[in-house]
């Protein structure tokens, strides 16, 4: 399958933020009536100010393995980048529109404009600008000329955002330029972080910048003092990939003196790298490991997948002498998917040729769900070779949705053939989506998905085509829904409101507010809310509050989901000034259930704000419930000393 290269400025930004990856953990809400500032910063103890990144506790910036602050905007001062011209990069990044040498030399430039810049303005501007589109992501190219520059203030700078993806960016730029140059300082840094995940992925930038010099030390301080595998196993695979291709023999032996999680993780990496070059090596390597127990890893799987690529034969002998039948299955189905991507006729040949009808239909799935090669050939077989059930149909849609991403008119005439049934359904669906967003006459389409016997198939095929029409010209979408049925215009009608509102939610308001049947009037409008409050979220609120109360229930509620998702802070500051509704007590049960994980008492608090008694009495109990799950004894006290009996009796027996 062809795909759109990614911009190569997203992927230096990938490449600088190696250890960081995983989610983002999300804002936390302050209480109703809580200061508003401190909404902002949160209430983390994990901000240690300039003194504290110092070895000794001295605030200096110009301590062992930190430069001097350079003065902002000392060389090249007509050169630096302001806010706007630095967002407009942001969102241009964000869209996918740059890459190839066009990205190589926007990247250069602003790298050499950063240096030019004033960096606490410019970073303190762009967060007093709010949420934009692509910002996040850019921000960390900004923090991390920032830290170079000067990583005291930029690490209390970090300190100050709200929790977010932003702020996550930052203090994993920080971490990343101060590990270059003293690990040791990076990981003491990392340990005062309070919030577990951010305290895994700094810990883990620091030790990968660590394992490029010296992969020794770097799994000393990941395996320091017991790590445990939410912190320090987290960098042992990489440090492993990097030690063996420097030298393979000492990784092996500093592997062998590791056990557990830790142990398989390091071995793993090892196989991983040694089947790149030397599979037989690998191989010898796997098979000098041991037998896996029960819930392990068998290595012999790794190399018998790189193997296959360079001598199937050979890898696929080597798979046969697996002993437990299922690493077996799995070796040789592995084995005959990385062998289709050279030579897709011998793999599926082989497949076919297999005489266990067990053994043969894992292959034909395993190909289907990765194989491009000639797809009338392996329908041909699936049909031929696997008898009817779950594996049969998950063959046919993985073949046909594969296929629709390259071809979808030759898809959608081979798709005619198949019987009724989930796989059917899949295809068409798939088949109609990526014609449609092709196709020049969508009308083709519509008639193709008309045409369709009457089902899911059917159903869902037209659902595709219309919400892909409304993208390109939602007035013609519009027209066309006179053609369907009724019950099927209902649910083309929701179709249109969600492709229409990628492009454009305040037209699909307007236009929603004249349907005359609620609950496409309702689905319509929380579908452009939900699309405006991913890129502005202020506008979809002022929106909200206009939308009459049956309406503005569901609109708000997922308004609010949305934008605590990215500013948790925000969200909950604009809800405290709703009045009392019933839509504000639901979208006060979203938040809650947002913040739940992070901040239990929080989350109850705004509970206990909810208007409606009964619903303020089953969100607390429920949330309740879930704090008694993840810390029973806090969880347990809390309950004791605030709920009624009644409830008490109900959440603790």
């Amino acid at each position: 399958m062809s795909s759109q290269p990614l911009p190569l400025i997203l992927v230096a930004v990938s490449a600088l933020a190696i250890g960081a990856g995983g989610g983002f953990f999300a804002g936390r809400a302050t209480a109703p009536g809580s200061d508003a500032a401190a909404t902002a910063r949160g209430k983390e103890s994990d901000s240690p100010r300039s003194g504290s990144i110092t070895s000794k506790g001295e605030n200096n910036s110009s301590s062992p393995g930190f430069s001097d602050t350079a003065t902002a905007g000392s060389s090249s001062a007509a050169k630096a980048i302001t806010a706007e011209q630095f967002q407009a990069l942001a969102e241009r990044i964000s869209s996918g529109g740059m890459w190839g040498n066009a990205a190589m030399r926007e990247m250069a430039d602003l790298q050499e404009r950063l240096k030019a810049s004033d960096l606490p303005k410019l970073a303190a501007e762009i967060v007093a600008a709010g949420q934009k589109p692509g910002n996040d992501t850019s921000f960390y190219l900004l923090m991390a000329a920032f830290a170079e520059k000067d990583p005291i203030a930029a690490w209390a700078f970090a300190q100050t955002l709200p929790p977010g993806q932003r702020r996550q960016n930052a203090l994993m730029s920080v971490i990343g330029n101060v590990a270059a140059q003293d690990p040791d300082r990076a990981l003491a840094m990392a340990n005062e972080l309070q919030d577990p995940q951010a305290r895994r992925q700094a810990k883990s930038t620091a030790i990968m910048a660590l394992a490029n010099k010296d992969p020794r030390r770097a799994l000393e301080l990941a395996t320091r003092g017991g790590a445990n595998p939410e912190e320090g196993e987290f960098s042992i695979s990489m440090i492993f990939h990097q030690w063996s291709r420097k030298d393979p023999e000492a990784a092996k032996q500093a592997a062998a003196q590791l056990s557990g999680h830790a142990g398989e993780q390091a071995r793993m990496a090892l196989v991983s790298s040694m089947a790149q070059s030397d599979p037989k090596a690998a191989w010898e390597y796997a098979n000098s490991s041991g037998v896996p127990t029960e819930g392990s890893v068998d290595l012999r799987l790794q190399v018998v997948n790189a193997w296959a690529q360079t001598d199937p034969k050979a890898a696929l002998t080597a798979a046969l002498s697996i002993e437990n039948p299922r690493s077996r299955t799995s070796a040789l189905t592995s084995a005959v998917s990385s062998w289709a991507r050279n030579d897709f006729p011998a793999a599926l040949d082989y497949a076919i040729s297999t005489d266990n009808s067990s053994l043969r239909a894992d292959m034909l799935v395993s190909l289907s769900q990765s194989s491009t090669g000639n797809r009338e050939k392996l329908l041909e077989a699936i049909y031929d070779h696997m008898p009817p059930g779950d594996n049969f149909q998950n063959a046919i849609s993985a073949v046909l949705n594969s296929w629709a991403r390259e071809d979808p008119a030759s898809a959608a005439a081979a798709v005619l053939d198949l019987p009724p049934g989930r796989a059917f359904a899949s295809a068409a669906s798939q088949i109609a989506s990526q014609w449609a967003r092709s196709a020049a006459n969508k009308n083709d389409v519509l008639n193709w998905a008309k045409s369709l016997p009457p089902g899911d198939g059917r159903r869902q095929s037209l659902n595709s085509v219309f919400s892909e029409w409304s993208r390109a010209d939602p007035n013609a979408a519009i027209s066309a829904l006179a053609s369907l049925q009724p019950e099927e215009r209902n649910a083309a009608t929701r179709a249109i409101a969600n492709g229409w509102s990628r492009q454009d939610p305040e037209a699909v308001i307007a236009w929603a507010s004249g349907l005359t049947d609620p609950d496409q009037r309702r689905s319509s409008m929380v579908s452009a809310i939900s699309q405006m409050a991913d890129g502005n979220p202020e506008l979809a609120a002022a929106q909200v509050t206009r939308l009459a109360e049956p309406d503005r229930e569901a609109a708000m509620k997922n308004l609010v989901e949305r934008w605590a998702a990215k500013d948790t802070s925000a969200a909950a500051t604009w809800l405290r000034s709703q009045p009392a509704s019933p839509a504000r007590d639901e979208a006060i049960g979203a938040l809650s259930r947002k913040i739940m994980n992070e901040d239990p008492l929080n989350a109850l608090a705004w509970a206990a704000s909810i208007s409606n008694e009964r619903g303020r009495t089953q969100q607390i109990d429920a949330l309740a419930r879930d704090w008694l799950r993840q810390d029973p004894q806090a969880a347990r006290e809390w309950i004791t000393s605030n709920l009624p009996e009644e409830s008490r009796k109900k959440i603790l027996r």
